[in-house]
């Protein structure tokens, strides 16, 4: 890696090198270069490039030349970085921030970079990418993609021509046919064993080349096909057992279920649940139905213990829970954000966002929603969704807060205007000696004023009490139901109590 040494032409792109081919550019990207040992870091902005035997990055715009051509520049002008340099590179999508490629990086002798540490060790600098216009995904693509081919030209061996054994044709179809066999069963293999571990793997070992599956044995390869082979069933099981509407499990397979999430848990999360506003988990929902807590109870319990157990049904499939932990990610988002003067319970007052979203959910899987949270693209994607639906309600609560505004505004105006003719009427009976008593009419103009402004206002409540609705509902927990009354007032309380009948046929659960 070396620092300004890239050679630029007129339009502002490196000059390729011998047999040099450039994959890909892209623009409005930020580079940060960083080494701690020797406490130097360099920042810029500019554009990319990616080709077959490096990584360039050029300032834009550029700087001015130094006077003296010999002076050594303390600026980032350019960087580059030979793809032998480039270690543990990984690519992260951040939910709130621009994703970003971070790579460790080892200087060239000569490069104007620290090239050894104070204890003679070699220095290892730090460096981001950030995509602020996209691309962060083709630019992972491009590197690995590169280095693969890179990789394969430099160990790759010529395969030798074939030959036919001296056997004569009836005894080699059996041993060409077997090698074909046994050459599918391994390739079916792999493929399992690569699917799983692309299923199971998180997303932030996608930026490292794994060649994993061509280095173990045959004994490690069929260990995983069977254990794809059982989770898949497993899965089909349970699948299954959701479209056919079967019962809650058992108590012993209650029991089960309980013990595993719990073990599951260990000790990864310290924080405590507080017992006023946790949800009841799904499992302890099934427990006191089955033990007959629930037998002494209301239209409302009766209601809300129908949607729980609808709730924890479809939190069996993948999907089903994903869909119901990003609605109330939204849920937080919106009461944390849109209602500002929402009174939330002390205990949450200096929580970020996500603690009140994992509240509502058992240890265990506030844990895997965590991880998936962190470390999977899909779901950054629907929390950015979930962000732009923020600003639309905030853009919406902002409109109408103008137009109230302008409405005060309007109406002091017609009411200085009012005055103004009363009192040249007043004026004109002194005048005329007539005392006959005239009375106010409502002005056409100012009726279809009101009325519009009532139905724009209605629009605005329902809009916003139907996201607020459906989350909370889906939710399920006391702190949401609280804060959404508490926000609304009365009439919010009763208009959110009629929609609670629809709810579950709205959303499609059962």
């Amino acid at each position: 890696m070396a620092l300004n040494w890239a050679m630029i032409d007129a339009n502002q792109r490196p000059v390729p090198l011998p047999e040099e081919k450039i994959w890909l550019a892209v623009e409005k990207c930020q580079m940060s270069l960083e080494f701690k040992e020797a406490k130097a870091k360099w920042e810029a902005k500019g554009t990319v490039y990616v080709t077959n035997q490096r990584v360039v990055f050029l300032r834009i715009p550029p700087l001015p030349q130094p006077a003296e051509q010999s002076e050594a520049s303390q600026h980032l002008r350019s960087l580059n970085v030979p793809l032998t340099h480039l270690v543990d590179s990984r690519y992260l999508i951040p939910i709130f921030g621009a994703p970003y490629y971070e790579a460790s990086v080892l200087p060239v002798p000569g490069g104007n970079l620290p090239e050894a540490c104070s204890g003679g060790a070699a220095s290892k600098g730090l460096c981001k990418i950030w995509f602020n216009e996209g691309g962060g995904a083709a630019f992972r693509d491009a590197v690995e993609e590169v280095r693969n081919l890179a990789r394969g030209g430099q160990h790759g061996e010529q395969l030798p021509l074939y030959q036919p054994p001296s056997a004569p044709s009836g005894s080699a179809a059996p041993s060409i046919a077997a090698t074909a066999n046994s050459s599918l069963e391994s390739r079916t293999v792999a493929g399992d064993y690569s699917e799983r571990s692309s299923v199971a793997g998180p997303s932030y070992t996608s930026g490292r080349p794994s060649s994993r599956a061509s280095q173990l044995s045959a004994q490690d390869l069929d260990a995983a096909r069977v254990a794809h082979r059982e989770e898949e069933a497993e899965r089909e099981a349970i699948r299954q057992r959701a479209e056919a509407g079967a019962a809650a499990p058992g108590m012993e397979e209650t029991q089960v279920i309980a013990a595993s999430q719990a073990q599951q848990a260990g000790q990864a999360m310290d924080d405590d649940e507080p017992p006023a506003y946790a949800m009841v988990s799904p499992v302890t929902t099934y427990v006191r139905a089955q033990e007959g807590e629930s037998s002494c109870e209301s239209g409302r319990q009766r209601r809300a213990r129908e949607f729980k157990v609808s709730l924890s049904r479809v939190m069996r499939s993948d999907e089903g829970r994903d869909r119901i932990l990003q609605l109330c990610l939204g849920l937080a988002l919106l009461t944390h954000h849109s209602f500002g003067s929402v009174r939330h319970p002390r205990s949450y007052g200096m929580y970020p966002i996500p603690h009140i979203f994992f509240f509502f959910f058992s240890r265990s899987v506030r844990r895997e929603a965590l991880t998936g949270m962190r470390y999977t693209g899909q779901a950054a994607e629907k929390s950015r969704k979930l962000l732009l639906l923020l600003r639309w309600l905030r853009g919406l609560l902002w409109t109408a807060r103008q137009e109230r505004e302008s409405s005060r505004a309007h109406d002091k105006r017609m009411t200085e205007a009012r005055s103004t003719q009363h009192t040249l009427e007043q004026r004109r009976r002194n005048n005329s000696d007539t005392h006959e008593t005239q009375s106010t009419k409502i002005n056409p103009e100012e009726l279809t004023y009101w009325q519009q402004r009532l139905a724009h206002l209605g629009e605005v409540l329902a809009s916003v009490g139907e996201a607020a609705d459906i989350a909370a509902f889906l939710g399920g927990s006391t702190i949401a139901w609280k804060t959404i009354r508490g926000g609304y007032g009365e009439p919010g309380k009763k208009a959110l109590r009629r929609r609670q009948r629809h709810i579950l046929d709205r959303i499609a659960l059962r």
